[in-house]
């Protein structure tokens, strides 16, 4: 056993939508993946130069031995905790040379209470997008949010301070001018993808949410419950 830390960065994000995507597409919580290294991170849209096949290897590792845990307020003297692992087991085989077959399947599992959640609340996002985006871990983080979340506002404007974007996106961040500087700068480029997403930025104030189209705007997976559009 050893410490293998957080995961962090834009390859943990793309790994996980990617794993995301084939356990909707497969139908079950466990699933196979690509029969070498190579084609499984081009498959997610990251290069395979450099440290980046290594990189795929720790952060794959690092989710695997990961568990989320929410709690929150549900009334003034009520709160709601839970705790979930997304990856139940996983196992794969990576040889040393990266371009080469694997003997073995490898696949892994997702945690039940993981799969359900997915199963019932996904939110298709563009694949396209996400390459574009795939070098900017905030770029990630605000394009799903905005994927899910602005094609649920009913009519009237949602209006976020500052003060809330930062603690959602930017709770390391020392300085607000410095969060603001890289959230807009990020911003920027998530609407050169999505770009039905209708939103204002207010300077002194935060941003002001309107309804817009999805990202995607057909069923694309048949796991998930609903009619076509």
């Amino acid at each position: 056993m050893q410490y293998l830390g957080i995961p962090f960065g834009p390859a943990v994000r793309m790994l996980l939508c990617h794993i995301n995507t084939q356990a909707l597409l497969q139908g079950k919580s466990t699933i196979d993946i690509a029969h070498n290294m190579t084609e499984f991170v081009k498959s997610i849209g990251l290069s395979v130069g450099g440290n980046q096949l290594q990189t795929i290897k720790n952060q794959l590792a690092r989710l695997a031995a990961s568990s989320v845990s929410l709690s929150f307020e549900t009334a003034p003297d009520r709160t709601r905790n839970a705790t979930t692992q997304i990856i139940k087991e996983f196992d794969l085989w990576f040889p040393r040379d990266e371009n080469q077959h694997i003997i073995w399947d490898s696949h892994l599992t997702l945690g039940t209470d993981y799969f359900e959640s997915l199963q019932m609340h996904a939110v298709p996002l563009n694949p396209k997008h996400l390459g574009a985006l795939s070098m900017n871990a905030m770029a990630i983080d605000i394009y799903s949010w905005l994927a899910h979340r602005l094609p649920r506002i009913d009519g009237k404007a949602v209006q976020l301070h500052w003060g809330v974007l930062k603690q959602q996106f930017g709770d390391s961040y020392a300085e607000m001018k410095h969060f603001k500087a890289d959230f807009i700068a990020a911003l920027k480029l998530v609407k050169t993808q999505y770009q039905t997403a209708n939103i204002e930025v207010v300077q002194d104030k935060g941003l002001i949410l309107y309804p817009s189209l999805p990202v995607i705007h057909r069923k694309i997976y048949p796991a998930l419950p609903g009619k076509e559009d």
